[in-house]
């Protein structure tokens, strides 16, 4: 090769002066592991030495960036001192940088020449120009174009004391939510809600078994409006309480400042890198998820001291920091999955209409925009609010309630930890309206965990599969139970027939069991007499959830309609018809906003009410409705009323090849 012909004939090279010129013999041996010379003649090592040492610093001395820039590769390895261990700070700020950038028969070449310029072997060269690479890689950049710090502004005064009035509202997450959807955001309430809660997780300390931090998903179709819902959280936020990556390696994370991401968010937008359909975990999710369990990531990698040691160096990145992240896909990598909260864009047809519109009246300029001193009046309160510790005295009550749900599976362990650590977060939102105890913990108050058990209750039940059953009616009896058929029917606007039919497939899955006012289970041989008595109710079974307020306290106030229930209702579910494309395979007998409403005589259970006919339903069941409602005009108008034996002839006809013999018509 033609590098190695000219390495090889390197020292045939003269230079200008033959004093500079030495035998290649003269060069002591190096020992790398040892950083000494060994040489039969040990005297002459201090006077090389001090030569080599004065070459050094006067090369340090005449060199500056314009004379370095115009200086060959080959003149600075020329003007190297031919020891390793001085040479070592030249070679990393003046020619890596230089060898690293060209190709490899280039790069094989320096390495020959600086091999015998500093009488050490290619093996340890290449060893220096990897371990300088790494460094490169793991450099902290300051960016040319970096922000000032926020915190060096000088703050309207006005603004102050606006910040200081809104942390002594007692109803400041609800207002935040309203302050959100002022920025174009229709509904998305709940959404809004866990992304915010996820944000402030930042103010909990470290604890002791790692971080108190949250992390929330947000994951649907494109366009379904997940980064517009989330940039517009993030503007009530100054920069110092977030750190925003659109997408990035692990590197990106390695390469900041030790407290670059200390009690700040890391949002990841649409996290590709998290896709849990990848076949193995990759390094850009596991960072993540130390940064969210441990509360803090290093980075291993092999270095060189300033004598040419090997050593090991460390790179570290604190937290605590929270997550969050968008994405077209449902799924991420498992683990990482198992620590966050989902949640997904309202999809519905009703909403896309909403979104339009609002679209259309910011297009057309007459929607009110909101004040920019209001934004900055929320970043300054975030700002203000204080890392501290808190303390929860009603969360035993909270587990001993929970419990009673049946089996737990492994899953509660981290989801019961989510519940604990949204209470405190939400506390610390409230950290100038919370009493402290003698050791200066916040301590938290039932109306915290109000507004947390709204946000988190669904994806909570989610965590543990208690939400894979999609039916909205399940959620309603889940919701209400224990429930009176004909009140469920009422509710959802349906006959009471309705509800039986619907019921049967989950009373014989184990979904629903029949039970008394108390949520008692009744006795199959007390059933039937318990229903005809009106006292039967359902209500769900095999699902692990969170007790109401009400249901912790038994303070009628938290009850639905009282006054506590009212001042922290965040109303999440107002316009928030969410449609999800993952139903569980579970089907739905609920009705859409476009089917068609018939009416229908009272039901066996005294319900009046439409009976909404699904599209999709089929020929029998079609013919099992008419006759119900053939059976229940029989019994209330006169036979012999013409009218009748004209509608009965007529439905006779219809039915003949289904109807069983002790209701067909003579």
């Amino acid at each position: 090769m033609m590098y190695n012909h000219l390495a090889e004939n390197l020292y045939e090279i003269e230079d200008e002066t033959e004093d500079e010129i030495e035998d290649e013999t003269m060069h002591p041996a190096y020992d790398f592991s040892t950083i000494k010379f060994q040489d039969e003649d040990e005297s002459q090592a201090p006077e090389i030495n001090n030569q080599e040492s004065e070459k050094a610093q006067d090369t340090a001395e005449n060199k500056n960036p314009q004379h370095v820039a115009e200086k060959t590769i080959d003149e600075l390895i020329e003007e190297l001192p031919d020891s390793f261990p001085q040479a070592n700070s030249i070679l990393k700020s003046e020619i890596f940088p230089l060898i690293i950038n060209e190709d490899a028969g280039l790069q094989d070449y320096y390495t020959v020449v600086l091999q015998k310029k500093l009488s050490v072997t290619k093996s340890t060269l290449k060893e220096a120009i990897k371990a300088f690479k790494q460094e490169m890689e793991t450099a902290v950049i300051e960016p040319d174009d970096e922000l000032p710090d926020e915190e060096d502004d000088e703050i309207d005064p006005e603004i102050i004391e606006k910040a200081e009035q809104l942390s002594l509202d007692p109803e400041i997450f609800k207002k935040r939510i309203d302050t959100v959807n002022s920025l174009g955001i229709i509904n998305e309430k709940l959404n809004i809600g866990v992304l915010t809660l996820t944000m402030d997780s930042r103010l909990n300390p470290m604890g002791v078994k790692g971080a108190n931090v949250l992390a929330a998903k947000n994951t649907g179709k494109p366009g379904a409006g997940k980064t517009a819902t989330l940039m517009a959280v993030k503007e009530l936020y100054s920069k110092n309480c977030y750190h925003l990556i659109d997408n990035g390696s692990a590197k990106s994370i390695y390469n900041m400042k030790k407290d670059a991401l200390k009690h700040k968010t890391l949002i990841l937008n649409e996290a590709f890198s998290f896709e849990g359909n990848s076949s193995s975990d990759n390094e850009f999710t596991h960072i993540v998820r130390c940064l969210l369990s441990e509360g803090s990531v290093t980075y291993q990698y092999t270095s060189f001291d300033s004598e040419g040691n090997k050593i090991t160096a460390y790179q570290t990145v604190s937290g605590p920091t929270p997550l969050i992240t968008t994405s077209i896909y449902g799924s991420h990598e498992k683990q990482l999955d198992d620590r966050m909260f989902s949640i997904h864009p309202n999809i519905s047809s009703k909403q896309t209409s909403a979104v339009l519109d609002i679209e259309a009246q910011q297009a057309s300029g007459v929607l009110e925009t909101i004040d920019e001193k209001e934004i900055q009046v929320w970043r300054v309160f975030h700002d203000s609010l204080e890392v501290l510790d808190v303390v929860i005295p009603f969360a035993p009550d909270i587990q001993l309630l929970f419990d009673k749900g049946g089996d737990l599976p492994v899953a509660a362990r981290r989801a019961f930890k989510r519940v604990l650590t949204s209470i405190k977060t939400i506390s610390l939102l409230h950290q100038k309206q919370r009493k402290k105890d003698d050791q200066g913990r916040v301590i938290a108050e039932i109306s915290d965990y109000a507004l947390a058990h709204q946000l988190i209750d669904r994806a909570f039940r989610e965590s543990l599969g208690s939400g894979k059953y999609t039916d909205r009616r399940i959620q309603l009896v889940d919701k209400l139970s224990p429930v009176a058929p004909r009140e469920l029917a009422k509710a959802e606007n349906v006959s009471g027939a309705a509800i039986t039919s619907w019921s049967k497939n989950w009373l014989d899955n184990g979904v629903l069991i029949w039970c008394d006012d108390q949520g008692v289970a009744v006795k199959k041989k007390d059933l039937k007499r318990m229903k005809h008595a009106g006292k039967a109710y359902l209500r769900t079974v095999g699902i692990n959830k969170l007790p109401t307020p009400f249901e912790l306290t038994g303070d009628e106030k938290w009850d639905v309609g009282g006054e506590l229930y009212g001042l922290y209702d965040l109303e999440l579910d107002s316009g928030e018809d969410v449609l999800s494309d993952d139903s569980g395979g579970d089907v739905d007998l609920n009705t859409d906003d476009d089917s068609e409403t018939v009416e229908n005589s009272e039901d066996e259970d005294g319900v009046d009410g439409g009976v909404k006919v699904l599209r999709t339903k089929s020929n029998d069941e079609i013919k099992e409705m008419i006759r119900e409602s053939s059976r229940k005009q029989r019994e209330n108008f006169d036979p012999d009323d013409p009218e009748t034996l004209k509608l009965s002839e007529e439905l006779s006809e219809i039915l003949k090849p289904d109807v069983p013999q002790e209701i067909s018509v003579a």
